[in-house]
């Protein structure tokens, strides 16, 4: 007998137990309590994502996970779930239960109001469920002697920094700050934070400048946050000491990095950063141009689209994003073709109609993936 449910903090272990077994089987040894904490550890209370499951005669055989989130771009957010632990016992496959179990999770994904889903996989297994390539950003490689030439000039005597644990309470609490203080973020609790940037085994800094705290960064320059940008430059050399190379991925409205970095790096490339699903069309279009809208100025035009059906105007004027339901003839283009053309090359090479619109500009931090 096979039953499909959502599962509940007493599914917990046996879950856990699903997965590491399933992704040791298939890849390396995991450990998810230890890989994502803020998911999985012992102190979050019950399961820290929903879970689908499929149980045969009671014993649960394949999940999917979706983990929610408000991703804030400039006051905007957007209801968001990334995709994860998409796992079928090596038992139980070719029977359907990983393409029933994202069916599933996609439509309650639906009625309860996300507007976007990300995941990382391969393009071909998930976009038969509507997922794409999404999420310009660039990726930069420095060298020691970029840093040599390009920054020998720049002083770090009075910068440092020292892993963060759970002891540092007033670091925590000004990393904290300082993230949901973000033009662009995804909020995080004093409580989680840590378990939050932790996750699959980066370790999190704290940035002190003359001995006072001055940002954080999630590996060796991953996620970096101050709180002056003038500092970026003598932390970045300072946190490169140590290192022959390193590529720093940066996103496509981060325009001040962006200078930064192309000014002295070795190479750079410009690639997609997740697989993306849109449930609301309007939303996600709204608040992606608005978004860009920030750092680019836009094109004046108008533009309509009829995706799957839904009839979506976009109007831009003066910098200014409106975009609403519409009754009258318009593009027609499939869920998937519409997130190629809105998202990734498709909009850059076949866009020109529609100005700088396109591709739009989606991230999200890793340590806020799933």
């Amino acid at each position: 007998m096979t039953e499909y449910s959502i599962a509940t903090k007493n599914d917990k272990q046996e879950i856990i137990d699903l997965i590491d077994y399933v992704f040791t089987y298939d890849y390396e040894p995991h450990d998810f309590k230890n890989f994502l904490p803020k998911v999985y550890a012992d102190e979050v209370d019950g399961l820290g994502a929903k879970h689908y499951i499929l149980k045969e005669d009671g014993v649960i055989k394949a999940v999917v996970a979706i983990r929610t989130m408000d991703i804030v771009y400039y006051g905007l957010a957007l209801k968001a779930g990334a995709v994860g632990s998409v796992a079928v016992h090596p038992s139980s496959r070719k029977k359907g239960y990983m393409s029933a179990l994202m069916k599933f999770a996609l439509e309650d994904a639906k009625k309860t109001g996300l507007q976007i889903l990300f995941l990382s996989g391969k393009r071909q297994r998930y976009g038969h469920f509507g997922f794409e390539n999404g999420g310009i950003v660039y990726n930069f490689t420095v060298s020691a002697a970029n840093i040599k030439h390009a920054l020998a000039d720049v002083d770090v005597s009075g910068i440092s920094y020292k892993e963060m644990t759970n002891q540092m309470e007033n670091e925590i609490k000004i990393a904290c700050k300082l993230h949901n203080d973000r033009h662009c973020f995804v909020k995080r609790s004093e409580d989680e934070f840590l378990r939050v940037v932790k996750s699959w085994g980066d370790k999190p800094y704290a940035i002190y400048k003359n001995g006072k705290m001055i940002g954080y960064s999630v590996g060796i320059l991953g996620e970096l946050v101050l709180k002056d940008e003038s500092d970026y430059a003598a932390v970045f050399k300072k946190m490169f000491e140590g290192l022959d190379k390193t590529t720093i991925k940066v996103a496509s409205f981060e325009r001040g990095r962006i200078e930064f970095l192309s000014a002295f790096c070795e190479d750079y490339s410009i690639r997609h950063d997740k697989k993306l699903c849109v449930l609301d069309w309007k939303s996600v279009l709204s608040v992606l141009l608005t978004l860009k809208s920030k750092t680019v100025r836009l094109t004046d035009g108008e533009a309509a689209f009829n995706i799957d059906g839904e009839c979506i105007g976009i109007s831009v004027k003066n910098n200014n994003v409106t975009v609403a339901d519409i009754d009258e003839p318009a593009t027609a283009l499939s869920h998937n073709s519409a997130q190629r053309m809105l998202f990734e090359l498709d909009g850059l090479l076949g866009g020109i109609q529609y100005g700088n619109w396109f591709p739009l500009p989606f991230y999200i931090d890793h340590a806020d993936t799933f």
